[in-house]
Formats: C-alpha cells, sequence, structure tokens
C-alpha cells in the first residue's frame, strides 16, 4: 500500500519489565555486564538536580556525556573533562546524565537476538562527511550497514550480554576500541 514506518527506541512486551528498564539505563546496563564479565565501557551517574550536579563517581580524560535513557546517539555528546561535562549539564533540563570515558571505536557490530539465536548481524561502517570528518556510527548519522556473521568473540559476547540482562530480544552492540 505504500506506507512506510520507522522503528525508533523499540520496546517489547517479550521481556520483563525489569530486564525491559534496566537495559533502558545505561548505568544499570553497564554495571550488570560489568558483574557478568562482560567487557563493555563503563558509565557513571550523574544527576543535574536544582542547578547542582550530584555525582556517583568521576571520570579521568576525555569523557562522553549521554542521557541516562535513549538511543540512536540522540544528546551525545564529547567534553575534554568529566567537569566541562557537568558544566554542559547544568545548562540543560535534564535531570539524568551518564559519563563514559572517551574511546576511538574503530568497529561497531550489531546483532538483533531472539531466545538466544542472532537473526541479523551487521557491521555499521562509518562514510566521510563534507568536511573531512568522520560521522558515528550510528545508521541515522550517515553509517552503512554490511551484513555479516557473528562468530567467535563477537557471538560470544552478544550472547553472553543477553544472558547477564535477562533480555528474550533485544539488539547488541559490540564494539573494538
Amino acid at each position: 500500500d505504500g506506507k512506510q514506518a520507522e522503528v525508533f527506541g523499540y520496546k517489547f512486551s517479550i521481556n520483563n519489565a525489569a530486564a525491559s528498564a534496566t537495559a533502558d539505563d545505561k548505568v544499570a546496563t553497564a554495571a550488570l555486564l560489568e558483574d557478568a564479565g562482560v567487557p563493555c565501557i563503563p558509565h557513571v551517574l550523574v544527576y543535574n538536580h536544582n542547578g547542582e550536579i550530584n555525582r556517583y563517581a568521576s571520570v579521568d580524560g576525555e569523557v562522553v556525556a549521554k542521557p541516562l535513557r535513549g538511543m540512536s546517539g540522540a544528546g551525545v555528546l564529547r567534553f575534554p573533562s568529566q567537569a566541562e561535562a557537568e558544566k554542559y549539564m547544568l545548562e540543560t533540563t535534564r535531570f539524568a546524565w551518564t559519563v563514559a570515558p572517551y574511546r576511538t571505536i574503530t568497529r561497531e557490530i550489531r546483532s538483533i537476538v531472539l531466545d538466544g539465536e542472532i537473526l541479523l548481524t551487521y557491521e555499521k561502517r562509518q562514510t566521510l562527511v563534507e568536511d573531512g570528518k568522520v560521522t558515528m556510527f550510528n545508521l541515522k548519522y550517515g553509517a552503512k550497514p554490511t551484513d555479516i556473521i557473528a562468530e567467535g568473540e563477537v557471538r560470544d559476547i552478544t550472547l553472553r550480554a543477553m544472558k547477564a540482562l535477562n533480555l528474550r530480544v533485544a539488539a547488541v552492540d559490540v564494539v573494538e576500541v
């Protein structure tokens, strides 16, 4: 019938409510993955409460600040330090943030998993934009998907992440830094 739809920030009732809520929280997700021995980039919780910053830990060096909840690269910003990120946070109305150490990502692979079976895997390849800068590994911002087969460490990390988060269906990103 010619109609098109875009799926953005999807949730499926097949996952239990607790697992879904945890997977939507970047800090909780990182903590559970770490506890299960699944390699991940650590995330620290930061609140902007009535113009005052409350942090639960600090990250040294360059950082990436992200909304605690959300996806598709929305609101993700890079700063030279956590202090600079916190100055920015104070200027916003967003309450909950996460700060992660900046890592140069060289490769990003996404797998779609259902009940322990990897249904689809693709690598997100960056593209160059006119000013010569490289885009994020985000399809919305110009990355191109290339179908691949999840093997070895990628397959292992993907399935271990699903188990650690108690998810039945999800998209799992594995990055190389």
